[in-house]
């Protein structure tokens, strides 16, 4: 049902409890949508298990490259693999590919939306006031087991990345579902 849902949206935010297969989920969509170019980003302990994952579970023939902070970005390869903390020292090339298909794991990492994978990857403001554009994806599907950590806040970066026609005004956002008000 996750695949299906995933594969006729744009967008898709999965927030399923560990262990529930968000991982095969996102794979799924690979092999039903057949995209040519798939960016995913995750923690950098779990790049090797989404390379073991997609080798498993893909229907068919992927060139899949696991990129390290030491790599220059890949060219020809279908699919890539790499973690947030490299993400800005990328984010030109990043931004340079039109990709097919973008999945973001463990994607709380970016509730910060100035910390600077937040920036490389869903652009925004940085802290130094630099204004970046996000990624493009003709897809997006963004994973989590833990939606908001700490406040409902924490959400908006995702969603605004998600649905941005919805979700684009931040103080909105906060005066709805955050009880925010203006003190003066």
């Amino acid at each position: 049902a996750g695949i299906a849902f995933a594969c006729n949206r744009e967008s898709t935010f999965i927030g399923d409890e560990m262990g529930l297969g968000k991982t095969i989920q996102a794979v799924g969509v690979i092999n039903a949508t057949n995209p040519e170019k798939v960016l995913i980003v995750c923690p950098a302990t779990l790049k090797l298990n989404w390379k073991k994952e997609l080798e498993r579970w893909l229907a068919k023939p992927y060139r899949i490259h696991v990129l390290n902070s030491g790599d220059t970005f890949p060219v020809n390869v279908e699919i890539v693999v790499m973690n947030y903390d490299i993400a800005a020292k990328f984010a030109k090339e990043l931004r340079a590919v039109n990709w097919d298909l973008f999945v973001a794991d463990e994607a709380h990492y970016m509730k910060n939306p100035k910390a600077q994978r937040t920036v490389a990857i869903l652009g925004g403001k940085s802290a130094t006031k630099e204004t970046a554009k996000p990624i493009q994806a003709a897809k997006k599907i963004l994973l989590t087991g833990t939606p908001i950590t700490n406040r409902p806040i924490e959400i908006f970066p995702l969603i605004s990345f998600l649905w941005p026609s919805v979700f684009s005004n931040m103080w909105h956002f906060a005066h709805r579902y955050c009880a925010a008000y203006n003190s003066g």
